[in-house]
């Protein structure tokens, strides 16, 4: 799938308020990405792009960071998004984990949120600015925190490609629409995953963790969400 051409009106908004940033090939965005940003409820974070006073400096959950990342987005409006400086990777290193662990894809690629949250939110507003405000800022605020505070803000979403079949069975159990089911086949992809076609999931097959148990002794919510994308996969052909 091809790349889109950056909208005149984020490139101008990108050279206001990040201006560390630069557009390539019309394309791809790729520079450092500074923020501001404090957590004021769970999962919810202010982000600042004016003058900020001592006193949110000094609360506990203020975060002020810079990450070099790259991204661009595809022709439906998908953000494909990588960290270039190095740091997720040296993190995960420090921490003795994969980089799945980090919310990261195989192909390097960062998972901004479950499939769904990502395509809801770039058709109600395909722009940068909210790909930062919704996605990309509240991911890298996570990270920022975590590394600050050994601790993680928030519960992330379930690791790999059993969180993102999880997460699927969480958010739909019935027909589900053709762009959430092509967002999450992509998803488990980029983890160099692929959905059998042979048939549905039953409880006595082996886990697809790998852990060698039964999945319904294992990770039954993921069985589940699998034959959910394999129901809705057979439907749709």
């Amino acid at each position: 799938m091809g790349k889109k051409v950056i909208k005149p009106a984020s490139i101008q908004w990108m050279r206001e308020h990040h201006a560390h940033l630069r557009v390539q090939d019309g394309c791809t965005v790729t520079g450092m990405l500074r923020f501001r940003a404090n957590m004021v409820e769970h999962r919810k974070i202010d982000i600042y792009s004016g003058i900020v006073g001592e006193k949110e400096v000094g609360r506990p959950n203020y975060i002020e960071d810079a990450y070099e990342v790259s991204f661009y987005f595809d022709e439906s409006y998908w953000p494909h998004v990588k960290e270039i400086g190095g740091r997720l990777k040296r993190r995960a290193n420090e921490l003795g984990i994969d980089m799945a662990e980090m919310h990261v894809f195989a192909s390097n690629e960062l998972c901004l949120g479950a499939p769904h949250v990502i395509v809801a939110e770039m058709k109600k507003d395909a722009s940068v600015r909210n790909l930062f405000k919704s996605l990309l800022i509240p991911y890298l605020y996570y990270h920022s925190y975590w590394e600050k505070h050994g601790s993680e803000p928030w519960g992330g979403l379930p690791h790999g490609e059993t969180g993102i079949l999880e997460d699927f069975c969480d958010y739909l159990e019935s027909a589900a629409s053709r762009d959430v089911v092509h967002r999450t086949i992509n998803c488990l992809s980029l983890y160099g995953w692929q959905l059998p076609s042979r048939r549905r999931m039953s409880p006595r097959d082996l886990c697809f963790c790998g852990s060698r148990k039964p999945v319904k002794f294992c990770h039954p919510k993921a069985r589940k969400g699998f034959n959910i994308l394999f129901d809705a996969c057979r439907n749709n052909r």
